[in-house]
């Protein structure tokens, strides 16, 4: 069973894929201390996104002033024993690369979980937090690149940069 002390080292996160949309895909795994997975049946997991830099308006179109939490409803947490995708990337129309500008967008990921049984909570249940950067850069004489950027728990970095 987790607990809100779980050692990190039962969370992985593991670049799957670069340069998918602009972004990365990676892939999550984790495990019960017992480490029989089904001992998670009780557990649910969701991630935890804040926006301390949301970006400005342009050239983000989309402006992510408040969280959001992900999935809804909650993972079940033996789902971790397979791993679970999660793919980090922009869609065309969150970006006016139109305006020349450069700027970035930074969010704060929580992978967080709380046991149903025991009754904890979500803020006590965190297993990693990344941070995610979705930048907007000028080069002089071209035009601009993407570049798309995951670090946190684990000594966990990767990033991937593109041009349109």
């Amino acid at each position: 069973m987790l607990h809100h002390n779980t050692d990190t080292v039962h969370f992985r996160n593991q670049l799957i894929s670069q340069n998918d949309h602009f972004g990365l895909t990676v892939s999550m795994s984790w495990k019960s201390e017992s480490g029989d997975v089904a001992d998670l049946g009780n557990v649910e997991l969701r991630e935890y996104v804040a926006y301390p830099h949301p970006g400005t308006n342009p050239p983000f179109t989309v402006f992510a002033a408040n969280p959001t939490i992900l999935p809804n409803p909650p993972m079940p947490g033996t789902c971790g024993g397979t791993g679970f995708t999660d793919r980090h990337f922009y869609l065309s129309q969150w970006v006016d690369f139109s305006t020349r500008i450069a700027d970035y967008m930074e969010s704060r990921q929580e992978y967080q979980f709380r046991d149903k049984v025991i009754g904890t909570s979500w803020a006590d249940g965190v297993l990693a937090v990344f941070t995610i950067k979705r930048e907007v850069i000028g080069i002089p004489g071209a035009t601009y690149e993407f570049k798309t950027s995951k670090t946190g728990t684990g000594n966990f970095s990767e990033s991937c940069t593109e041009t349109p």
